[in-house]
């Protein structure tokens, strides 16, 4: 029997296992988030207030969508709120144009001062289409007169005050039509106002007189004239009886307010 030997040197050592592969570490949840909602840029609105907003017209039936009811020649009230920022003057009225399309403005009235309420009394004296607005408007002329009328009496810029009357009416001429004696009550007003001859309260009353404010009363110098837009404001019939047919009908007159 052989028995075989193996010398410790012709053993061959253990192969080296090779480093197990590390599992890449987990990156820690992140929670996602949301994108951020898409912004809509503002629009500018179709309805405009402007420096004079004229608001709460009347009258006006379903915000102007069917004609208020009248009869010819039936006197009603056109009404309105109409303000503005600051202490400057302002002032109002209502511009009434017939079937035809010719239109008359008419002057309207504060009824309580200082609270911006303004009003007017007309009629539609035929049958036909008729239509009205309200305008409001800045008045430099009362804004003059109301601040002259302090500072001269307490005698504060006395002579800025005169020139700055002289300059308003010398705009009034230029800015608006009028017949040469329309124009030279304004004239002679304006070389009063420059008369240094005169005392500064004679001055002053040339141009404030009763000629003076009844002729910007009917032909005034206007700024910053706001609101046009368009209503019904009466809807007239030949025979007295108020008709809910539509303005379009013969034997209606339909007036509408147009701000």
């Amino acid at each position: 029997m052989t028995e075989t030997t193996t010398s410790l040197s012709d053993k061959k050592p253990p192969a080296a296992k090779a480093p197990a592969k590390r599992a890449p570490a987990r990156k820690p949840a992140t929670k996602k988030v949301p994108d951020p909602p898409k912004t809509v840029p503002p629009t500018a609105g179709a309805r405009t207030l402007g420096r004079i907003p004229v608001a709460d017209v009347f009258p006006i039936v379903d915000d102007g969508n069917r004609p208020a009811k009248s009869v010819v020649g039936e006197e009603f009230d056109i009404t309105a709120t109409v303000y503005r920022e600051g202490h400057d003057a302002v002032n109002a009225n209502v511009v009434l144009t017939d079937p035809s399309g010719a239109s008359t403005t008419l002057p309207m009235t504060c009824s309580n001062p200082g609270l911006d309420f303004w009003t007017a009394t007309v009629s539609a004296p035929t049958t036909g289409r008729w239509s009205y607005r309200v305008e409001g408007w800045s008045d430099p002329y009362g804004t003059w007169h109301h601040d002259a009328a302090i500072k001269i009496a307490a005698d504060v810029d006395t002579e800025m005050m005169l020139e700055e009357g002289a300059r308003i009416l010398e705009r009034a001429i230029s800015s608006v039509e009028r017949t040469p004696e329309q124009q030279a009550v304004l004239s002679d007003a304006i070389y009063k106002l420059r008369d240094t001859a005169h005392s500064p309260g004679n001055r002053l009353g040339a141009g404030v007189s009763h000629a003076v404010e009844a002729e910007l009363a009917a032909r005034p110098l206007r700024e910053l004239v706001g609101n046009r837009r368009r209503h019904q404001a009466a809807e007239n019939t030949p025979d007295g009886t108020a008709s809910d047919r539509p303005p379009s009908l013969a034997g209606v007159t339909p007036v509408r307010y147009a701000g």
